[in-house]
């Protein structure tokens, strides 16, 4: 995990450090404002926020030597943050652009069986490592709600990223873990489905939002991909 973050952190330019900026780039918090609004919910008080820990009356804690990747990963579940997948999309789809290949997004939220014990381990820890387990090293996943993980797939169009969501979906399913009844999915691609960061985000949360809306079927959860764009 240091070193994913830590080659992550060189791609999208983490720095900051004397910016006074919570330790993000001026530019990546500037451009990143809008994609953070449109994620899907906030999650927890206690959560990281564009950097910076949340502390009890409101405070922002640096801390440089709590290191950069206290900056940009979810604490209980070790996947990077809303904030620095705000960051990536848009150094990713100019790295698409210029390369000349697709890219996708896929958002994916967890739908509970039952209601949580108290005191159990993490639901969203358990689904973490699920995600972790079944994508490649070169893709990246961000928790990006309470519930919503986001992944950022290189090189690959929308159907891939379906194949992607459906591996996640039978690999919960293979778990020993049984509180997590399905996994809804909304899928969306550079450049089928948008060519902006913003646009993209909203187009994969309308799927998103489809999936959710059609959970009750039959199966291991809808796996929803945004209707292609008129040229």
């Amino acid at each position: 995990m240091l070193l994913v973050a830590g080659v992550s952190l060189a791609l999208v330019g983490v720095v900051g450090r004397g910016s006074g900026a919570w330790g993000l780039g001026g530019t990546v918090v500037a451009g990143s404002a809008t994609l953070v609004a449109l994620l899907v919910r906030p999650y927890s008080a206690t959560s990281t926020r564009q950097g910076g820990q949340l502390r009890e009356g409101g405070d922002v804690e640096l801390s440089a030597s709590a290191g950069d990747l206290e900056l940009i990963a979810d604490a209980e579940t070790g996947l990077l943050n809303a904030a620095f997948f705000a960051g990536l999309l848009p150094t990713k789809l100019a790295t698409a652009r210029r390369r000349l290949w697709p890219l996708s997004i896929v958002l994916m939220e967890g739908v509970p069986a039952e209601q949580e014990p108290e005191g159990a381990p993490s639901v969203m820890a358990a689904f973490a490592a699920r995600v972790l387990e079944t994508i490649r090293a070169a893709d990246v996943a961000c928790r990006v709600g309470e519930r919503t993980v986001a992944l950022v797939l290189d090189d690959t169009d929308e159907d891939g990223a379906a194949w992607v969501a459906e591996r996640v979906q039978i690999q919960t399913a293979r778990s020993a873990d049984r509180r997590i009844a399905k996994v809804c999915c909304g899928v969306a691609a550079y450049p089928s489905h948008g060519i902006e960061a913003h646009e993209l985000l909203v187009t994969a949360r309308e799927a998103l939002a489809r999936s959710i809306a059609e959970a009750n079927g039959p199966g291991l959860g809808p796996v929803i991909v945004a209707p292609t764009r008129p040229l």
